[in-house]
């Protein structure tokens, strides 16, 4: 199903990532998925994008926005006292921020394909480059 997803994908946003690592692969397997098959194929739809950005012809587990949790630690207490919520918030923007300029540059600065390939519509886009200084 993950290489039905895949070429599903490149074809969608002309793109050519059309492998996927073991480590990758036993990532999605160890996953529980609750959201099934169409959370499935969003998530192999944003690492696909995140491995195109890279140049990247492979899926490496990097390039996924979940952590699979294993049984056994599921139960496990958390402390959040180690989280620093304001400074998790600066990094995410940045992160956003890294992503939309470099979608930006890869559709040459085309706003609607940029939007359609980061999953937003137009004017989410214009509000996060609003937000961020991005010049389009």
């Amino acid at each position: 199903m993950t290489r039905h997803f895949m070429e599903i994908v490149n074809q969608k946003l002309c793109i050519c990532v059309d492998q996927i690592s073991d480590q990758a692969m036993e990532m999605l397997l160890k996953h529980s998925w609750p959201g099934n098959i169409r959370e499935l194929e969003n998530v192999i739809e944003r690492a696909m994008i995140l491995a195109d950005l890279e140049d990247l012809y492979i899926l490496m587990p990097r390039h996924f926005t979940f952590t699979p949790i294993k049984p056994a630690e599921s139960n496990e207490q958390y402390s959040t006292e180690v989280l620093d919520i304001k400074d998790l918030k600066t990094m995410v923007s940045e992160f956003e921020k890294r992503v939309i300029e470099q979608v930006l540059k890869d559709t040459d600065g085309d706003k609607v394909l940029a939007a359609k390939v980061l999953g937003i519509n137009l004017s989410s886009l214009y509000r996060k480059t609003k937000r961020y200084g991005i010049e389009i």
